[in-house]
């Protein structure tokens, strides 16, 4: 969206008959508009899991409020439409402790992949070596990690060497990786 929005001028403003927006809910943003507001197609589609925003932007209204369908969290998981969230939130200074012996209580000893996501890069830090210093096969992946060592990691899930990526800054939106589809999924 970035370079789109920077290089508008080269694309004639006519150029697309439809436009699909995944991730619509960022449409409030410079570089989402200046696209949005560029082209004329004649269809436009917007795709959000998250049309509820808490910063006063209308995605309803960037589309006369056409909702061609809708289906809530509850009701996806219940149609095994998602693979199902485990949450576990911790909130004081013995994080790192309460993270790793809650992968010892819930943690399973068949084929189950996890990623745990960290709420800093602080955070991630400090939790990045633990699990494995206590027997539990966990990688650590940052946002600033190359994609050719993002995908080696992946790789190590996916063939069984890991069990959980520790993880800061990435997959923090929607994930398509096939241990991730209800589906297909391991866990």
């Amino acid at each position: 969206m970035q370079t789109l929005s920077k290089n508008l001028h080269m694309v004639p403003r006519k150029r697309f008959d439809h436009i699909v927006i995944d991730e619509v809910h960022k449409a409030g943003a410079d570089s989402y508009r200046a696209i949005i507001d560029y082209f004329t197609p004649g269809f436009s589609l917007g795709l959000t899991a998250t049309p509820e925003r808490t910063d006063g932007f209308n995605i309803y209204d960037l589309f006369d409020y056409n909702v061609s369908y809708e289906i809530r969290l509850g009701e996806a998981l219940k149609q095994k439409m998602l693979v199902p969230l485990h949450y576990y939130g911790i909130a004081d200074t013995g994080r790192v402790e309460d993270v790793v012996d809650t992968l010892h209580t819930y943690g399973r000893v068949d084929d189950v992949h996890g990623l745990i996501f960290t709420s800093s890069v602080e955070e991630f830090h400090a939790l990045a070596e633990e699990p494995t210093r206590r027997g539990i096969r966990a990688v650590a992946l940052a946002g600033a990690d190359a994609p050719a060592c993002r995908e080696a990691v992946v790789g190590q899930l996916e063939q069984g060497e890991i069990d959980y990526i520790i993880t800061v800054d990435i997959f923090n939106e929607g994930i398509g990786h096939p241990l991730c589809q209800p589906n297909r999924a391991h866990a």
